[in-house]
């Protein structure tokens, strides 16, 4: 999913009003889910850490931008796990450390995101046979471009929760 998407299912999450127009059980389903993500401020990212080393990132960024935001925080952790609204972050390292590059990495204004993407999907890409290496570049630097989106997730600042344990 989009960023904006994204962004805008947290504000459903967060807001107090039911959307005109759902039904009883969707009305339902809405409140068990505000329930279930009761942590989410407004405007806000969140960080959870468990008692285990393990930490997720609900930031609700979308796919792109999370993927770009794996491929600069990989090294934080065993495994770092890209969703559209949050990334997972297995057996961190320093849970210190990686909250400082998270703020780090939203700070920066010069920081460029790129999305990784592997040669296996690029030549899986319709005539790409038929174009240059500096064609397939640029497209699929427009297609695949998440500055705009990083600009506009830069100034939403970062919660730190811990479980209890």
């Amino acid at each position: 999913m989009r960023y904006e998407l994204c962004r805008a299912i947290a504000d459903v999450l967060i807001a107090d009003v039911v959307p005109d127009g759902l039904s009883s059980r969707a009305q339902g389903l809405l409140a068990d889910l505000r329930d279930q993500y009761g942590w989410l401020e407004q405007g806000k990212s969140t960080f959870i850490l468990d008692t285990e080393g393990n930490a997720t990132w609900w930031n609700f960024a979308g796919k792109l931008l999370n993927s770009a935001f794996k491929d600069a925080l990989g090294d934080q952790a065993d495994k770092v796990v890209a969703y559209n609204e949050c990334l997972e972050f297995r057996r961190i390292y320093s849970d210190r450390d990686l909250i400082h590059a998270v703020r780090s990495l939203l700070a920066s204004e010069e920081h460029a995101l790129e999305v990784p993407l592997d040669e296996a999907f690029v030549k899986e890409l319709k005539f790409s046979e038929c174009l240059s290496p500096e064609e397939i570049e640029r497209e699929l630097g427009a297609r695949y471009s998440v500055q705009c989106d990083y600009a506009n997730f830069c100034s939403v600042p970062v919660v730190v929760l811990r479980e209890p344990g």
